[in-house]
């Protein structure tokens, strides 16, 4: 499934069933960002709760696009 980047934590969690650490952020981008530890680009991943959440678009600065695939399945390696 792809989401929102703008997607605050509680619908990120109600469409996609993962519960996301609370932090400094309030969106599934922000969480994005923390976990990188700088601004992300189209590729960049990071996993969380068996679940591999890459970046498929960037709107300049901002993640516009996220893909979230089960951990080891084909779709989470490419």
């Amino acid at each position: 499934m792809e989401v929102d980047g703008g997607l605050i934590l509680q619908e990120f969690e109600s469409a996609a069933g993962i519960a996301l650490p609370e932090g400094p952020y309030e969106t599934v981008a922000g969480f994005v960002i923390d976990q990188l530890g700088r601004l992300p680009r189209a590729g960049d991943r990071v996993e969380v709760s068996g679940h591999v959440l890459t970046v498929t678009a960037m709107n300049r600065l901002r993640i516009a696009r996220i893909r979230v695939t089960p951990s080891g399945t084909k779709a989470a390696a490419e």
